[in-house]
């Protein structure tokens, strides 16, 4: 990649991760990044099952677009855009990595696009060839991306495809994060003061790893749990050596982060304590700044602690139709969200210890995770409540 593309590429990841705590940012990035990758604009949105169709709700997209053009599109040409999908969503799924699928492979594997309704109604505004890309495979009908392209520039390029799975991971791993403080965004911009409704510990560092902000749950997490430490000079430290490395790893550069595609939540440090007790997982995410801390460069991270000892408030139901969790399987992930250790689970529901193991290795190879904390961090990626009782 040439020198200038290279330092707007790490220009943009920046502004990327500085969307976690400022959502305002997303519009103009999505812009930037669409431009970065050479296309007019983009979009992202989730689908939503309804009665016999899928409605389309875009949560992002870029700054020069028409919010009512949009409404319009997925208004009149809906089921048309759930079928197209369909086939992004089949090339999409082949591994975890983040690829950006153009419509021409579409087009060559699967149909002709280029009489639809909805195509034609692209092309009637400037817009000819797209790509999409699931930015979630945890929740597939989450986080989807899509980009246009105008009609000089025509489908996209290799090039293009390749900038684009260097720069869509950030998106993906910014907008995980982000969902921690989902509730509190959608009343207002972040303010300092609202993170302490939050379940999930929030650290915020400087430059030089030391804490300038640290929410209510932080603070209990540090009094309460044994995994997680904060050091005389004000920088939080990880009491496992293997944990303490991978987080001094990602308190490193950008280049550090981004590696796990559309499933993010693998690049949590994992602090677990086994089948007995509970466990600890540690997400970063750099930032430059947040203009609720004060003016002037941060240059410091956004540290997001989950404590998987302690009862969460889940969408289990969500968690169970994704995953097709047997009915045994849903019980014993009920008592793992509510902080039970397997010998307490085997006791509360009449089992063997064996047989709750056997049970949350099931959930294991169903979901991808690789112990007990990870499956629970998973699920309360899926559906938290995450405004504490206290401030609710």
């Amino acid at each position: 990649m040439p020198d200038h593309l290279d330092g707007e590429k790490t220009n943009l990841i920046t502004r990327i991760y500085d969307a976690v705590m400022a959502p305002e940012m997303w519009p103009q990035v999505l812009f930037d990044t669409s431009q970065f990758l050479g296309g007019k604009g983009s979009i992202i949105f989730d689908l939503t099952d309804g009665f016999k169709t899928q409605f389309h709700h875009a949560t992002f997209f870029s700054s020069n677009y028409d919010q009512r053009i949009l409404k319009l599109y997925f208004k009149k040409f809906g089921k048309w855009e759930a079928n197209d999908q369909q086939f992004f969503e089949h090339v999409s799924l082949n591994n975890d990595d983040i690829e950006l699928v153009s419509d021409i492979t579409v087009t060559d594997q699967f149909r002709e696009l280029a009489t639809q309704p909805s195509t034609k109604f692209l092309q009637s505004i400037g817009l000819s060839n797209r790509a999409g890309a699931l930015l979630n495979k945890d929740q597939i009908n989450r986080d989807r991306f899509s980009i246009q392209f105008d009609a000089d520039h025509g489908p996209m390029t290799p090039e293009e495809g390749s900038r684009a799975k260097e720069v869509l991971p950030h998106v993906a791993k910014s907008l995980a994060m982000s969902r921690h403080f989902g509730a509190v965004v959608n009343k207002a911009k972040i303010a300092i003061e609202a993170l302490d409704q939050l379940q999930v510990g929030i650290a915020i560092t400087d430059n030089r790893g030391r804490t300038i902000h640290k929410n209510t749950e932080l603070t209990r997490i540090l009094d309460d749990n044994p995994l997680i430490d904060q050091t005389p000079q004000g920088r939080l430290a990880l009491t496992q050596g293997s944990s303490q490395r991978d987080f001094n790893n990602l308190l490193g550069g950008i280049e550090r982060h981004g590696h796990f595609g559309a499933r993010p939540r693998k690049e949590a440090v994992i602090c677990d304590q086994g089948a007995l007790l509970g466990g600890l997982c540690v997400e970063v995410s750099p930032l430059r700044g947040n203009a609720e801390i004060g003016s002037g460069a941060i240059n410091g991270h956004v540290i997001a602690c989950v404590d998987t000892s302690r009862a969460l408030a889940v969408d289990l139901a969500m968690m169970v139709g994704l995953y097709k969790l047997s009915k045994a399987e849903e019980t014993v992930l009920k008592h793992l969200i509510d902080g039970l250790p397997n010998k307490r689970i085997a006791d509360e529901i009449s089992r063997s210890p064996e047989t709750v193991n056997s049970h949350v290795k099931a959930m294991f190879a169903k979901t991808g995770c690789e112990n007990r904390t990870q499956l629970v961090r998973l699920a309360i990626g899926l559906g938290q409540r995450i405004i504490s009782d206290s401030a609710a």
